[in-house]
């Protein structure tokens, strides 16, 4: 395992809104100068003077695409917007033993709740976003955090938003599962899962963050008797025949779909070895006879499957989709893929499985489908490709990319519309001397996507620090020193 951590987990001061022009208006404007070939040929000029000639919207070139089929990509981070951040990042340093660690200053224009998992060896970040400057739309952040814990309630039945979650890990569900049991103000759905190819029983413990957020716990292994000893253990085993509820038996869930065992690329044998490594040198950190847990798996609702395999397909062709589950009636639908976490040097691969279930009844005001609908609207009215932000770009992933440079990927966004801003810092970090320059997109199904790695400047000339009041995300300008 590598011990030495990149500044800050790899993670810059993170952006905010910008007031962009949309692509669509764009290509309106676009088409509105057409009327005369000179008009044309003049705005193209000065469209062509501000940034690298010809750069921007030309194919990229054999080496950047076969670069692109084989870039080296790793994870570094799951990033979710949230109306009570700091809350939320203290309740998941007591629940999962994820650090609790602000060291970003935003100026007052949000606030943190920054967490690392397994801190001292996989270093996992963990993030939550409150921003107070950036646009959300009319229902804002908090409307949705409000939806989420209405409808999760005691967390007492399925719902397709609990798609959305996190995983983790650890050897034994038993000790944390007794303890949430016997808490007064802990919610916890248990459910069992057998893998067909190795008959394991597998148990997932679902439980919600205070602004509604979804994480999982999951473990081959609980003691029934000693949960039963809990009274709410007592109540739910009684219920079912001394057996933990089966996704089987779960109304709406799409239970191939919620398997841990579907993409995990270990045996329960190798994540326990696995479990055992990272949490050596994360012992002493505060949390005592608490291991800290594992994570294993980011899960993601989509509303169209084959729209999302078709973004990460043609924009991050070497990382490979597969683990494919579908019910009969092709209601129910998943896929996944599984890179490095950017810590391990012996490669321990985290997963992103993404969920199409249209199997699940909401009772609420709102499906999965409409909520990716209203971020896309917000992305629509404040985001496009090379400027912008919105309060939903601080719901993503943080993927590393080691060998293609970000002006490959980003030649590719703006050839076909995809809304992005890239913004970084001149140099390396201190302790790694690791390259500080990232790329935000808006990414597939309302769900976006933080890219680190380098600039190698062939899109733009310059690019913009980071900054948390700005109303556009853009701070002071570094360009190419070469």
């Amino acid at each position: 395992l590598k011990m030495s951590l990149p500044d800050e987990a790899q993670t810059p001061l993170v952006a905010v809104e910008g007031a962009a022009l949309h692509p669509r208006q764009r290509q309106s404007w676009w088409t509105a100068t057409l009327g005369a070939c000179a008009v044309v040929v003049f705005a193209s000029a000065a469209f062509l003077s501000a940034r690298r000639p010809g750069s921007p919207d030309m194919v990229a070139d054999l080496s950047s695409q076969s670069c692109m089929q084989k870039d080296d990509i790793q994870i570094y981070k799951y990033t979710i917007a949230s109306s009570k951040a700091a809350e939320d990042g203290k309740w998941a340093d007591e629940t999962f033993a994820c650090s609790f660690r602000n060291v970003t200053d935003t100026h007052g224009c949000a606030d943190l709740g920054k967490t690392s998992c397994l801190p001292h060896t996989m270093a996992y970040n963990l993030h939550f976003v409150t921003n107070h400057i950036t646009a959300a739309g009319e229902k804002d952040v908090a409307y949705w955090d409000d939806f989420m814990v209405k409808e999760h309630g005691k967390m007492e039945k399925f719902n397709a938003f609990m798609d959305y979650r996190m995983s983790f890990y650890v050897p034994d569900l038993t000790d944390f599962a007794v303890k949430m049991y016997s808490k007064a103000d802990e919610n916890v759905l248990l459910r069992s899962s057998t893998d067909g190819a190795t008959s394991t029983t597998w148990y997932s413990a679902l439980l919600m963050s205070p602004s509604g957020k979804i994480f999982e716990v999951m473990s081959s292994r609980l003691n029934l008797k000693a949960l039963s000893e809990t009274g709410k253990g007592k109540k739910e085993l009684s219920a079912n025949g001394g057996a933990v509820k089966s996704w089987n038996d779960e109304a709406g869930s799409c239970a191939a779909t919620q398997n841990p065992a579907t993409d995990l690329l270990y045996s329960v044998s190798e994540l326990d070895d696995w479990y055992v490594l990272f949490n050596k040198a994360s012992e002493g950190e505060g949390h005592e006879n608490f291991e800290g847990m594992m994570p294993v798996r980011n899960n993601i609702a989509v509303s169209s499957l084959s729209k999302t395999q078709t973004f990460w397909s043609s924009y991050f062709p070497s990382l490979k989709l597969g683990h494919s589950t579908a019910n009969k009636e092709d209601t129910c639908k998943s896929l996944s893929w599984s890179v490095p976490v950017y810590t391990s040097s012996e490669g321990f691969q985290i997963s992103t499985r993404f969920v199409e279930n249209r199997e699940s009844g909401i009772k609420g005001d709102h499906t999965v489908a409409d909520f990716i609908k209203y971020i896309d609207s917000v992305h629509a009215d404040n985001a496009s490709p090379n400027k912008g932000w919105d309060a939903w770009y601080d719901r993503h992933l943080g993927l590393l990319f080691n060998d293609c440079s970000l002006d490959t990927y980003m030649t590719k966004f703006f050839k076909n519309d995809v809304a992005f801003n890239p913004h970084g810092r001149d140099g390396t970090t201190q302790v790694t001397q690791s390259p500080t320059q990232h790329c935000w997109t808006e990414g597939v199904e309302g769900y976006g996507l933080e890219m680190q790695g380098f600039y190698d400047f062939s899109f733009r000339d310059c690019y913009t620090i980071f900054d948390w009041c700005s109303a556009d995300s853009s701070g002071k300008e570094f360009c190419n020193s070469a």
